[in-house]
């Protein structure tokens, strides 16, 4: 790789997006929900038979959990493997962060979606069944839902947080660091970042299982979904 491709790769690290915070993943839940009381009242007006809190509830937790899955994807699709980038890249970033706990905070992401997914198709299939016919079964449902989806994304932030530092490591490096960085292996001056302990073990779950809720969810993530709902006059 000559010295423009370099750059090229370089500037791939440059444009990366800023990763998700706490807060965009409680702006998603917002969005979508006001976005789907307002559509629940043009189905109202088109279909009078078409219960539109029902729908509206049922598409919230579907599409938040679509939303969730599309900011993750989009991380660790540009996080590319080590292997698949100059070796000058990989030896720089294992200068200031354990590359086991990239490649892990990579992992968890994959697993978060897959989780993401399961949970809001789960939930979805509870809000169709006939059984779910009452106002208050189905904001029970959804708001269950919600703060389940938002636990695992409380559940992912260290690695979202611990990630973000090595794009904003990388977006700030220069042809300087790369020259200099030969001297630094050699000397092994090594400053390791880690994941902080609680990340490491994993989401407690790969897979989600609807009869134990309680012991998935989060009570502050719950609490926070009721907080929106309070908070923007949804009907969470």
């Amino acid at each position: 790789m000559d010295k423009a491709e370099m750059v090229d790769e370089m500037m791939i690290f440059k444009k990366m997006s800023v990763l998700p915070t706490e807060k965009d993943f409680l702006d998603a839940i917002v969005s979508v929900s006001l976005q789907e009381l307002k559509r629940s009242s043009l189905r109202a007006m088109a279909c009078p038979k078409v219960d539109p809190i029902h729908m509206a509830y049922r598409e919230t937790v579907r599409f938040v959990g679509t939303t969730f899955s599309a900011m993750v994807s989009k991380v660790f699709k540009e996080f590319r493997p080590l292997n698949e980038t100059h070796p000058v890249f990989g030896r720089l970033i294992s200068q200031r962060f354990d590359i086991s706990h990239l490649s892990l905070a990579v992992a968890q992401l994959v697993d978060a979606k897959r989780l993401f997914y399961s949970i809001s198709m789960r939930f979805v299939q509870l809000l169709n069944k006939d059984d779910c016919d009452s106002l208050d079964k189905c904001k029970r449902l959804n708001v269950a839902a919600l703060g389940c989806l938002l636990t695992v994304a409380m559940r992912i932030l260290p690695c979202l947080a611990y990630l973000e530092k090595v794009r904003q490591y990388m977006a700030q490096a220069s042809e300087k660091n790369l020259e200099d960085e030969n001297a630094a292996t050699l000397t092994n001056k090594k400053h390791v970042a880690l994941l902080p302990k609680e990340a490491c073990t994993g989401l407690h779950t790969p897979r989600f299982d609807i009869q134990n809720v309680a012991g998935f969810v989060l009570p502050e993530a719950v609490a926070r979904v009721e907080e929106l709902g309070l908070e923007y006059g949804l009907k969470l």
